[in-house]
């Protein structure tokens, strides 16, 4: 009997090491297959970088949550805080869902309702302004056309180290909207100002601080901040934040990592046509993948860069920045590159 035990023990001890083996030697398998994959976009990248003489320029790839590449070129790294410019919006766009999830605002919302003690104090040109949703702000269909924060109009605005968006939501408004509310998309960055302004009126607290807190802290994002040249954009271009804490802030649009009870599915969006739309702070593509690009660029030649995000559904994502600023042109090349490069 007691042979017969020690030859079955001996048994399971093989079987659980063979099993142990097989187990590691598939989570090889696995760690290659995404290093190859993190190899080919690294090459692609590298290959445009080099084409198209861009100095200063970083990707980070993530896959299923998870870092598999970086690349710095230049002077900035991975992991260096740069602007962000209207990649800032989607992170006002979560800090809006946070805040629908925790009952202290609704999506259908109106301003006249959320901002009636400001309107008080500083009515619109437009009466149908107090109509407009927090869901048509989310996807630039209020109808608000008018926008200081392009060109010089936004020297009134200075100094462009301080908030500043309030000011710039009233002098949005002190204009007759372009459009009826919700009846067209049109691309407006006082849509996002204006979410600062409902984001502080329902809080009670700075926009920078709520949002920095509730969203990046809580995603594990701790190198982003407001205080720089340009904070005065905000909730819509202001942002400074390494590729990599971008990256992760990226992690809320991902259901997997469950950092929001709200599925995107059910967030506001707009299609606007060819398989696209706009949902909160960011553009969709075939109903599952998202993406934005932006650009800065001011007087001075110094100051002029960009970014680039773009999240596949089958789990892949990455975030490009880069300076000076580039084309669009040259920033599709680049989408069509890393996506060939991920999936041939």
């Amino acid at each position: 009997m007691w042979e017969r035990l020690a030859m079955e023990t001996t048994s399971r001890k093989v079987l659980i090491a063979v099993s142990v083996i097989f187990m590691l030697a598939s989570a090889s398998a696995q760690i290659l297959a995404t290093d190859a994959q993190a190899d080919r976009m690294e090459n692609a990248f590298t290959e445009w970088v080099g084409k198209h003489s861009v100095e200063g320029a970083n990707l980070v790839i993530v896959r299923n949550g998870a870092v598999i590449g970086t690349v710095g070129r230049g002077k900035f790294a991975t992991s260096r805080p740069v602007g962000v410019a209207s990649l800032s919006k989607a992170i006002t766009g979560i800090c809006i869902v946070k805040l629908v999830e925790a009952h202290k605002l609704q999506f259908d919302a109106d301003l006249g309702a959320v901002l009636a003690d400001r309107f008080k104090r500083h009515a619109p040109k437009d009466q149908r302004a107090k109509t407009i949703t927090v869901a048509q702000l989310l996807t630039h269909t209020s109808g608000i056309t008018n926008d200081p924060s392009q060109g010089i109009a936004f020297n009134q605005f200075q100094p462009f180290d301080k908030p500043s968006m309030d000011k710039q939501f009233d002098v949005a408004l002190s204009v007759p909207l372009g459009n009826s509310p919700g009846s067209r998309y049109f691309y407006n960055n006082m849509n996002y100002a204006a979410l600062a302004v409902v984001i502080e009126a329902v809080t009670g607290e700075q926009y920078g601080d709520y949002c920095g807190r509730e969203v990046l802290e809580k995603a594990g994002v701790n190198d982003a901040t407001l205080k720089w040249e340009w904070a005065s954009r905000g909730a819509y271009g202001g942002w400074k934040i390494s590729p990599e804490g971008y990256a992760k802030f990226l992690d809320y649009f991902d259901p997997l990592q469950k950092l929001l009870s709200t599925s995107p599915a059910d967030w506001p969006k707009f299609e606007t046509g060819a398989g696209r739309g706009y949902s909160i702070g960011t553009n969709i593509r075939n109903g599952a993948d998202f993406f934005h690009y932006c650009d800065f660029a001011w007087s001075d030649p110094r100051t002029s860069y960009g970014a680039y995000y773009a999240m596949w559904h089958q789990g892949v994502r990455f975030v490009v920045t880069y300076t000076p600023n580039i084309s669009h042109k040259l920033v599709d090349e680049l989408d069509g590159a890393l996506y060939r490069a991920t999936f041939q």
